[in-house]
Formats: structure tokens, C-alpha cells, sequence
């Protein structure tokens, strides 16, 4: 279905692109946030892995607690920071299709 240029405003096109492309780029930060929240923890968890292994060594009574599987949660964060990514980035660019649209009218 083709709209006729007469019947949106270019103030219209002006808020539609605004509105886009804030919520593309809200979902492109929530994709970083969570990446980097997930790599985080993996990163605390290897350095207190290291510091328990340390500890041991130097024969302190420590229980031999090790932390694993923080490489499925950066997987899964990855996953899902896939989807927001390409979401964002859509709608980001569908809002600079709106403002190209804007200056046609």
C-alpha cells in the first residue's frame, strides 16, 4: 500500500524519524548493557577463581570453590544482543527513512 506524500505532515514525518530513531538507539544501548554486564561477571568470576587458587597455594584453609559456566551466559547474552541489535539498527534506520521523507514533501 502506497501512502500519498499529501496526506502525512512533514511535521508528522519529522516526530515519526525522532521517535524511531531514539528507540532504535534505546535498544542498541540495552544490547551493550547487557553484553558487557555478562562479560563483567565472567570477569569476576575468573579473578575470584584466581584469588581461590592463590590462596590454596599459599596454604591458607580455604574451601576449593571454583566458578564455571560463564561462557553460556555470555553466549546467551550475545543471542539476545543479536535480536536488539538488528532491531535497533532497523528502526534507526526506518526513523532516517522518515526524515529522508520529510525534505521530499
Amino acid at each position: 500500500m502506497v501512502i500519498p506524500f499529501e496526506i502525512i505532515e512533514v511535521d508528522s514525518l519529522k516526530m515519526l524519524s525522532a521517535v524511531f530513531m531514539f528507540a532504535g538507539t534505546i535498544l542498541v544501548s540495552l544490547r551493550v548493557t547487557k553484553i558487557l554486564k555478562a562479560l563483567s561477571f565472567a570477569v569476576e568470576a575468573l579473578d575470584l577463581n584466581a584469588q581461590i587458587s592463590a590462596a590454596i597455594k599459599r596454604g591458607e584453609a580455604i574451601p576449593n570453590i571454583q566458578m564455571y559456566g560463564m561462557h553460556g551466559q555470555a553466549i546467551e547474552a550475545e543471542k539476545i544482543g543479536t535480536r536488539l541489535l538488528i532491531a535497533g539498527f532497523s528502526m534507526q534506520v526506518i526513523g532516517v527513512a522518515f526524515n529522508v521523507m520529510s525534505f521530499l514533501v
